[in-house]
């Protein structure tokens, strides 16, 4: 075991970077850091979802439906895979035989912690908490980027992101802090005119009982393989967070990771087709106790004071698929190694003791790369920290280079974990640029 931190907190707010301004220094950095990260020489970098384009763009999609963009991000994205005579098709495919040599990437807006650390007060930290999109064969729709964050983001009351697969969240809400499990299937949306849409339950599209009403799909609910139903008299609405980014017709649509598609018998009202094509956002409901901030992670792993004894729970929370669909839909971000004693890396985890109090344990370390000797924890090793500190309910926040935690003024109480990769004989230590952090208000020693 390596170095740890122990922060006990009273509460916390997700503070979400890519909608908000960036510095044009900051974004050349991000871009930068995020091409050496994908060893593509040729990423570029794509706004936030709600920026939309002066010109609709429209392109073919994948079986002879048309798919018109309405986000400047999806424009930019066909627009090189124009260039590269790529199609959405071709993307699409080339991802289920891994030729991944040809693809441009597109990069979110994303922004680095260190900065960002001057604005706290000097009872507060930052810290990292949430998956994002992070290899080429995760962006395998021209609606998503690398650095999309993926699954639930609430933040000041409002859900930015959809949960997708059931998995652990933290949560915070009428001055407690929990952990609850959330899926896609949880949801209602409302369109900017009021209507309600449910969302799909798990499993194969129930053409039965939706034939006739619109519904929300994600990838394995209503879509195990990752495309809506075929069908030539539906519309179809691309949402990535809150926002749409494109429109579909003819069904085969490719549901972005980061958010859904809402298929329609018919065409909805002018009224809703022109509020989204403007920009104005949809609003997600999850009809439960009013949470004010929450970040999915996962998996939980001290449940009522006890550690999981087999390596079940990395399926039960959708981290690990034991066989492939057919369109390698894995959990997103990706498929994990049901790994739970082998795996060292920088660590960030959650617990709740007893008396509702809660805490962050942080342990550093340091992936196998340029073969060094690999340092830091394994999830097992987390667990049973978090267990002796106190906690009966544990859950694993994030790891790897992207465990990060910062005092006021970027004072780092972790070491940086990314690695350049372009410089495969230099050791170097680089903060990873990331979509969102949590924001720690500490407990005051009594």
């Amino acid at each position: 075991m390596t170095d740890r931190v122990i922060v006990n907190i009273e509460g916390f707010s997700v503070e979400v970077y890519g909608d908000g301004v960036v510095s044009p220094q900051v974004s050349q950095a991000s871009l930068a850091l995020a091409a050496i990260r994908l060893l593509r020489p040729d990423a570029f970098a794509v706004p936030h979802p709600s920026a939309r384009a002066a010109v609709h763009r429209s392109t073919p999609g994948i079986s002879g439906g048309t798919i018109q963009a309405w986000a400047e991000r999806v424009v930019q994205t066909l627009d090189m895979y124009e260039r590269d005579r790529l199609s959405v098709a071709d993307i699409w495919w080339s991802r289920r035989k891994q030729e991944l040599e040809t693809l441009p990437a597109p990069v979110a807006q994303l922004d680095l912690m260190r900065l960002r650390s001057a604005t706290i007060d000097f009872d507060e930290m930052l810290a990292n908490a949430n998956y994002f999109l992070f290899e080429h064969k995760e962006l395998d729709t021209p609606f998503e980027a690398f650095g999309d964050p993926v699954g639930l983001i609430i933040s000041n009351g409002q859900i930015v992101s959809p949960p997708q697969t059931g998995r652990s969240c933290l949560c915070f809400g009428n001055g407690s802090i929990s952990i609850e499990k959330f899926a896609f299937s949880d949801l209602s949306i409302s369109l900017p005119n009021g209507a309600q849409i449910d969302a799909h339950p798990l499993g194969a599209f129930d053409h039965d009982k939706f034939a006739n009403h619109p519904v929300a799909l994600a990838r394995g609910f209503g879509a195990p393989g990752g495309l809506t139903p075929a069908n030539e008299d539906t519309f179809e609405i691309v949402i990535v967070g809150r926002h749409a980014v494109a429109v579909a017709q003819g069904g085969s649509t490719p549901i972005p990771r980061t958010g859904c598609v809402l298929v329609f018998p018919k065409a909805p009202s002018e009224e809703v087709i022109a509020a989204l094509r403007d920009g104005v956002p949809l609003m997600y409901n999850l009809g439960v106790k009013a949470l004010l901030e929450a970040v999915q992670a996962g998996p939980s792993i001290v449940q009522d004071g006890a550690i999981p004894m087999d390596d079940r729970f990395f399926v039960r929370e959708g981290m690990h698929l034991e066989s492939a669909v057919g369109d390698m839909a894995y959990p997103a971000p990706a498929s994990w190694k049901a790994d739970w004693h082998h795996t060292r890396a920088a660590r960030l985890g959650a617990g709740i003791r007893a008396d509702g109090s809660c805490f962050l344990l942080a342990i550093e370390g340091q992936s196998a790369f340029l073969e060094t000797p690999v340092k830091g924890a394994t999830l097992y090793d987390l667990a049973d920290q978090l267990r002796l500190e106190g906690a009966v309910h544990g859950i694993h926040l994030d790891g790897g280079g992207s465990a990060q935690l910062f005092r006021p003024f970027g004072g780092a109480l972790l070491r940086p974990g990314d690695f350049c990769k372009a410089f495969s004989d230099t050791f170097a230590d680089y903060d990873r640029p990331i979509p969102l952090a949590l924001k720690l208000t500490l407990k005051r020693a009594s």
